[in-house]
């Protein structure tokens, strides 16, 4: 399903996006579908990298409580 918005841009955006549109022969709608569809992947990519630096961060603190309490054990 497909569905129409209005938004509200910066002229210099909308000249930029009309001569993308004539240099690629797509319609501005596509390019700006493909601009929205690579700005959420970014984004994702982002937010798990982030996760990923989070969890490497608790992972690390684990491992160290871990070993911590492994060598108390054989003292």
């Amino acid at each position: 399903m497909r569905s129409r918005i209005t938004v509200t841009v910066d002229d210099a955006l909308i000249a930029g996006l009309n001569r993308l549109s004539t240099s690629r022969r797509m319609s501005r709608s596509r390019i700006v579908e493909n601009a929205l569809r690579s700005f959420q992947r970014e984004l994702m990519a982002q937010e798990l990298a982030e996760g990923y630096r989070e969890m490497a961060e608790e992972n690390q603190k684990m491992a160290e409580a871990y070993l911590a309490a492994g060598y108390e054990a054989i003292r």
